[in-house]
């Protein structure tokens, strides 16, 4: 716990968890004085913090995408079916993507955190905001029995959640920036 940032006061669950001792998840957040922005998870839903880390501190960095190159090596997981079939019908559209949220916090660290009411979180990155392959991969993804919740990524622009974007592009949508949420309209 000491290599924390201890900007507010750390909650005792996070001594008492596996998940939070051993690791955190990068936030989106600007990285200062080398000081990595991340978030603790307990174990129960209602346990995460947000605090910071000194880079040095860091022993690895395992992105979402890495996790579908290893695939394979989940399939006791009960996510991999919905996964490999996402990935089949990715392939042909050369999509970067990978799983975020507690599936992809389970897969990174084999720390069991889903449930049966657990929804699949997917960041999908592209180089540009392209509207045709934004519907392709809103319509791929549209018959799942299990909630899928795609974050599109734009580097060096932010991030938008599928879902809101094809509700609200005329209108304009939300963008995730290092620097906060931005209403981001198409001209």
């Amino acid at each position: 716990m000491k290599q924390l940032n201890e900007q507010t006061t750390i909650p005792p669950w996070v001594a008492n968890s596996s998940a939070a001792t051993s690791y955190g998840v990068v936030r989106r957040a600007q990285i200062t004085n080398e000081l990595v922005p991340i978030g603790l998870r307990g174990n129960a839903r209602h346990e995460r913090y947000g605090t910071t880390i000194h880079k040095k501190y860091i022993l690895e960095i395992i992105k979402p995408y890495s996790l579908i190159e290893q695939l394979d090596n989940f399939k006791d997981n009960r996510f991999y079916t919905l996964l490999n079939s996402i990935r089949h019908k990715f392939d042909p559209y050369k999509i970067k993507w990978g799983p975020t949220g507690s599936v992809g916090f389970e897969l990174a660290t084999g720390i069991p955190v889903t449930s049966k009411k657990s929804d699949l979180d997917l960041i999908i990155c592209m180089d540009a905001i392209d509207e045709v392959l934004l519907d392709k991969i809103s319509n791929l993804l549209a018959d799942s029995r299990i909630m899928i919740d795609p974050q599109i990524e734009i580097p060096r622009i932010g991030a938008f959640l599928l879902k809101d974007y094809m509700e609200n592009k005329e209108n304009g949508f939300i963008l995730r920036t290092f620097y906060g949420p931005k209403l981001y309209k198409i001209l």
